[in-house]
């Protein structure tokens, strides 16, 4: 925190602005929401003022995060939304997929499973082209959560039957461990 006071003291925004996020983020691994608001806050308003997409992004993702960790989806929504414009508009497709997946989770939040649903097709969508298994594995997975919980267990199945060889290939035992027992306990409720 003293290299932060010292940027603002020698009136130097910038430094200021990249020593807030990473305090922004350390005070968030913490749990201290408070710090890291303040933080977030003061690096959004420099990056917002000086048009810098990179740290605007990181921004919004930290002031949202603050605001998820707060459990207020509704508040940290827009965030991620302009985090995820941005990244659209500079053709950043990790950073599209990401804030995808975030809104996606905000929308579960809020109850609101249908919109959730149009994010994580989309977010697949890239996931499936970039070629990252862990993230296609999470985001069939919360997919089949939603069918699930709509009632649709064949689309669940679906889901889950996909997933799992992602998690397989992964060698993560532990969700594979997991992804069984769902399979096998929603299968159970399609015979019914």
């Amino acid at each position: 925190m003293e290299s932060f006071d010292l940027c603002e003291k020698n009136e130097n925004p910038q430094a200021a602005a990249v020593v807030g996020l990473s305090l922004a983020a350390g005070f968030l691994q913490e749990n201290d929401a408070g710090k890291a608001e303040t933080y977030a806050g003061t690096a959004y308003a420099f990056y917002e003022k000086e048009e810098d997409i990179k740290g605007l992004v990181r921004a919004c993702m930290l002031k949202a995060d603050v605001l998820w960790m707060q459990k207020d989806p509704g508040g940290a929504l827009p965030l991620y939304q302009q985090a995820l414009e941005i990244c659209i508009q500079h053709g950043d497709n990790l950073g599209t997929a990401t804030f995808l997946d975030r809104i996606a989770t905000q929308h579960r939040l809020l109850g609101e499973d249908e919109d959730a649903l149009g994010r994580l097709q989309a977010a697949k969508q890239i996931w499936d082209k970039l070629g990252i298994p862990d993230r296609q594995a999470v985001t069939l997975t919360n997919m089949a959560d939603i069918h699930r919980k709509k009632g649709d267990l064949t689309q669940a199945i679906h889901l889950y039957e996909q997933a799992l060889p992602l998690y397989r290939g992964l060698k993560n035992m532990r969700a594979v461990e997991i992804l069984e027992k769902e399979l096998s306990s929603v299968k159970e409720e399609a015979k019914k």
